[in-house]
């Protein structure tokens, strides 16, 4: 009894809620009313006021006038600003009224629905727990509460004027109240009290979400949503009798062709969206329950009516006789659309499928009607231009999959299987193309597919065959890729668009270069594809064809590619040609290649990323051969050894520094960005090979043999060079400001490495690891080079009034000096010790006096002259003297330095 109580103030409460609600909007609505007419008063107020101050007339003097105008002018300023600052602000302010608008129209409407809804939930519950109703006069009444409703929101939306309705909101709440209750209903009717069949209630569901879409049409796009909602719900809650491959497909496409109709007439993007992820999460699902051929073909149909729904629908309208043949430039065909998410979409399932459950004889039929159909959509409508690309694409993965189960025994294995297929697709494509310019002369899209599916079918169908049966295979490759050569230079010729010719030269001269390279190793393939940038230039040129930059680009990109990871790949380990190993013919030849590309085109557009290419072989070419030539190996990504890690670090520290001062030379903003990414990224490579060194080869812990010579050995490279190459870096400031603290000190450590190595070095016959000792020698002799190279660069500091080399070699020295008093000298012992101490604390008091005279002395040493600067090198160099020499020596110094003065 006291939750019904509850329940009944809880209903109260909303009532009150909504009476309440609705007193403070009509409060508002008077109170923003009365805020508008207060400002047009005031605005009136201000043009009035500016009228008469211009219109009368002064008497005042020069001076007053003149402060008078200033003021006016002022007052001016102030109103346009407040002008300009309200116009503004009333911009900004749009939106927000609006939704506001919306909030105080719609909200009260929808708000009552929910009250609605939930009375009549209330209502059922309270008469379920009293059972007072049975369970059939339950559902029952609830499907009559629920056709109440939509009688009525229809009755509202026939009569508005009868209730003095101004809005569809209130039919559409009504109604979307009416549709959750029947929807409930039926769910309820069928999971809950089992009064109808599960097959039955999902068909009278469908009828129930369907109507729910269709409503759409007549109370707005809530509705829609609603339904698109449960309608793709539906299959799920009906899981349980197991529906089939078939039925859910037939269900689902149901349900989408409804919701892109809908779609079309409300034009709502967000029913779009929701339709796509409901009808493409199924289409997904479908792929993990069918098991069969049959089930397969269903399968494809499915994708079929995906594609037809999702793309083509929106572009060619329902009965597919939309055309257009203008043709569209390559931004407008990759630009993202949601066309273009639909056939991504739809057709790649297939090949998902047969990539989880394996290869089935089918899927050629199904690549064959998929291209089919991308044709056709291509002919069409110029906005597919792009899809016998992807028929292209499609069908090389069917070839990927299918050239696994080639028959190795059968004599005749080039006339089955994958390579029958090739066969047929080059003939088809290469039809295709042909017709498609006979047609359509003036659509580019088609050249490009002329140029490429030839040599891209029979390429990849040769490099996929088994090595054992690809000798038998090449005589029947090499005539047909003649014959499909000659035909093509035979009949563009005959056209004028340079395209068409272009694309005739392009192929023939690709299925040369493929011929000849089906005789050669892997490496000459790369040689071949830069030999066809060359052709294109040089064709280009010819007919006077400008050839679009992104193509040269994207080979480009293959070529620098193949080029960049064939080092590392095992079968290029032992390749050579005639001899030699590939890398010596193949760098020189490429990088020649692309020399003579440049001078054809001649574009300065294209001059920055055909320079970059260029210093991209030599850098290849000088990192190969140097590993090469010092070690007699090459490099291998797996095992590195320690004269190859050091020669990689160092090429790819040189390399990285080169490309980050070309990005800052380079006007090209998309080339300078690409310098600066591959350049960094080189540093990051250098950086770990460096740690590699640190942790797996460090010298000083593994006993490196670094060689006998002491300027030629293993730690110029190692240390030596990288502390030169950051410096000269840092002087060229091609490094980003946050970095730059931290690569000096880098430097900084590469430095005092490189001395200490190579003093470990002479003493220690090649090698400066730990195990050896430290010999007294050679701890003076660490002294005296680093006092040395502290002097001379606090002399370098005041000659070139550097404040950063000055504190430098102050520090150099304090260190050297404490080590010297601290570890030279720590064996000495009684009397000796102790004097060893004091003359420590004379010294670092000494160093500490110097360094505040040289301190505050740097304003002199800036406006001084050359010959002051010498005498002052002089003095630097006698006070480093000095500081060895004892507290008498110093005194000395000091008065001879004030004699001089």
């Amino acid at each position: 009894m006291l939750s019904n109580s509850l329940e009944l103030v809880y209903i109260l409460l909303l009532i009150l809620i909504f009476i309440g609600g609705r007193q403070i909007l009509k409060r508002l609505s008077q109170l923003e009313t009365e805020v508008e007419d207060l400002k047009l008063q005031l605005a009136l107020k201000k043009v009035a006021e500016y009228q008469g101050a211009s219109q009368a007339e002064t008497s005042e003097t020069e001076e007053f006038e003149a402060r008078d105008s200033k003021e006016q002018h002022a007052q001016l300023w102030q109103s346009e600003q407040d002008d300009k600052s309200t116009t503004l602000w009333s911009e900004l302010d749009k939106p927000f009224k609006k939704l506001l608008e919306k909030i105080s129209s719609n909200s009260l409407l929808w708000l009552g629905g929910f009250v609605l809804a939930l009375g009549g939930v209330f209502l059922a519950k309270y008469a379920i727990e009293a059972g007072l109703i049975s369970a059939e006069a339950r559902v029952f009444l609830g499907f009559t509460f629920g056709i109440s409703l939509l009688t009525m929101a229809e009755y509202l939306m026939r009569n508005p004027e009868r209730f003095n309705i101004q809005s569809t909101q209130v039919s559409a709440a009504l109604a979307s109240a009416g549709i959750i209750t029947c929807f409930s209903m039926m769910v309820v009717s069928t999971h809950y009290y089992k009064f109808i069949p599960p097959t039955p209630a999902l068909f009278a569901t469908l009828l129930v979400t369907s109507v729910a879409t269709f409503m759409a049409l007549r109370f707005g796009p809530i509705v829609a949503f609603i339904g698109v909602i449960g309608s793709y719900a539906v299959p799920a809650l009906f899981w349980s009798i197991e529906l089939t491959l078939l039925e859910l497909s037939l269900f689902v496409t149901f349900i989408s062709s409804s919701a892109i109709y809908i779609n079309s007439k409300v034009n709502s993007r967000y029913l779009w969206h929701l339709s796509f992820i409901g009808h493409f999460s199924y289409l997904l699902l479908a792929i993990f329950l069918s098991n069969s051929g049959n089930e397969v073909a269903v399968l494809l149909s499915f994708s079929l009516a995906s594609l037809y729904l999702f793309t083509l629908s929106p572009v060619m309208g329902w009965r597919l006789d939309g055309q257009n043949q203008k043709p569209l430039p390559l931004k407008v065909l990759l630009m993202p659309r949601k066309e273009q998410a639909g056939v991504l979409c739809a057709i790649p399932p297939i090949w998902i499928y047969y990539a989880i459950w394996g290869y089935q004889p089918e899927l050629v039929a199904y690549s064959l009607v998929f291209t089919a159909l991308l044709f056709w959509a291509s002919y069409r409508h110029s906005a597919f231009d792009s899809w016998p690309i992807l028929a292209l694409i499609l069908n090389l993965s069917t070839l990927a999959m299918q050239i696994s189960y080639t028959d190795k025994t059968d004599i005749l294995f080039m006339y089955t299987g994958a390579h029958l297929f090739t066969q047929v697709g080059g003939v088809i494509f290469f039809t295709y193309a042909l017709l498609m310019h006979f047609k359509l002369p003036t659509r580019p899209a088609f050249s490009l597919l002329l140029g490429v599916s030839i040599p891209l079918l029979f390429a990849i169908t040769y490099v996929l065959t088994p090595t054992e049966i690809s000798e038998s295979l090449y005589p029947l490759w090499a005539v047909e890729l003649a014959l499909f050569g000659a035909i093509a230079v035979m009949i563009t010729k005959r056209y004028q668009q340079p395209h068409i010719q272009v694309s005739g030269w392009l192929l023939a001269n690709a299925n040369l270069s493929l011929i000849f390279t089906m005789l050669l190793e892997a490496g000459t393939l790369t040689l071949a594809l830069t030999a066809q940038l060359v052709s294109l230039a040089y064709w280009s040129r010819r007919f006077k064809f400008s050839a679009p930059n992104w193509l040269i680009q994207a080979v480009l990109v293959v070529i620098l590619a193949r080029l960049t990871t064939a080092p590392w790949l095992s079968p290029y380990e032992s390749e050579t040609i005639l001899g030699i190993h590939w890398t010596l013919i193949i760098y020189p030849a490429c990088f020649g290649l692309v020399l003579l590309a440049s001078k054809l085109f001649a574009r300065p557009s294209l001059e920055p990323w055909l320079s970059g290419a260029r210093m991209h072989l030599l850098a290849l070419f000088v990192t190969t051969e140097s590993s090469y030539l010092l070690i007699g190996d090459y490099p291998s990504l797996l095992s590195f050894s320690y004269q190859e890690c050091v020669l990689l670090a160092l090429n790819y520290l040189i390399l990285g520094c080169v490309y980050l001062c070309r990005a800052l030379v380079t006007q090209h903003n998309l080339v300078s960005q690409l310098y600066r990414v591959f350049g960094y990224a080189l540093l990051m490579a250098s950086a770990s090979l460096h740690l590699i060194l640190l942790v797996r080869f460090n010298p000083l812990l593994t006993n490196q043999d670094l060689g006998q010579m002491l300027g030629i050995n293993w730690i110029t490279p190692m240390w030596i060079l990288p502390a030169v190459i950051l410096t000269s870096a840092l002087k060229l400031r091609i490094f980003e400001t946050r970095l730059v603290q931290g690569i000096r000190i880098l430097a900084g450590l590469f430095a005092i490495g490189s001395v200490n190595a190579v003093i470990r070095h002479f003493y220690h016959d090649g090698y400066i690891g730990i195990d050896f000792g430290i010999q007294e020698a050679e701890l003076y002799t660490y002294s005296v080079v680093w006092l040395i190279i502290a002097a001379a660069t606090i002399v370098w500091s005041q000659t070139h009034t550097s404040k950063l080399a000055h504190q430098i070699g102050f520090g150099l020295m304090f260190v050297v000096i404490l080590k010297a008093f601290v570890v030279d000298m720590s064996e000495l012992t009684g009397l000796l010790r102790a004097f060893s101490f004091l003359g420590l604390g004379l010294c670092l008091v000494a160093i500490g006096w110097l360094f505040q005279r040289l301190k505050h002395g740097e304003d002199d040493l800036t406006h001084s002259s050359n010959s002051t600067y010498e005498l002052r090198s002089c003095n630097s160099e006698h006070h480093v003297e000095t500081v060895f020499s004892g507290s008498f020596s110093f005194a000395h110094w000091l008065r001879a330095r004030d004699d001089r003065r």
